[in-house]
């Protein structure tokens, strides 16, 4: 509930969803107390360390100011790849938090999905006979690469995109967008 799309029956007082449905998503990094302890900070901090390092230029086409991002957190609900809403292209890599908003009306939360990350570590964990090291900045790349596409996608905040503008459009404005997700432009 809250960031992403629920069906709320009609038969409800008022139309509000119940107690139990309502979740917060789980903080993986917070502005100012830094990288949350446990499995995902290895990943985070080295994927938040490629973005610190990335060219300006870049991040503006993509959107993204990781100065403004006040929360890095994970969205722990199972996903539905069969339901509606989850066919728009890369909403399964995570969003831009709508009701996260600051006073000049910019994205300051952003949601990743557990099963993109626990993809990640789940090749961390079995590394055969790459090199260790190699396999994580490999995988923080992918984990920044994926911020970064999905924040082209939807932009800086709510009025970064207007409904005239489509998603093939979006792509030829950031053309990484295509080479990242081509079948979705």
């Amino acid at each position: 509930m809250g960031y992403r799309p629920l069906a709320v029956l009609e038969t409800r007082p008022r139309g509000e969803p119940y107690d139990h449905e309502r979740i917060r998503p789980v903080p993986l990094y917070l502005r100012g107390a830094g990288v949350g302890w446990g499995s995902y900070q290895i990943i985070v901090a080295r994927a938040l360390e490629m973005l610190q390092a990335t060219d300006a230029d870049l991040l503006a086409d993509a959107h993204f100011d990781l100065e403004l991002v006040d929360e890095l957190t994970l969205d722990v609900r199972a996903y539905d790849h069969g339901h509606p809403v989850n066919r728009r292209p890369n909403y399964v890599f995570g969003e831009w938090d709508p009701h996260h908003l600051d006073n000049q009306g910019r994205f300051r939360r952003y949601v990743l999905r557990q099963i993109t990350v626990d993809g990640l570590l789940d090749r961390l964990a079995q590394p055969g006979d790459r090199d260790a090291e190699e396999l994580l900045a490999e995988a923080a790349a992918v984990l920044a690469g994926t911020i970064l596409m999905a924040t082209a996608i939807s932009g800086w905040g709510p009025g970064a995109h207007d409904s005239s503008v489509s998603l093939a459009a979006c792509c030829r404005e950031w053309p990484a967008c295509a080479t990242l997700s081509t079948s979705a432009c």
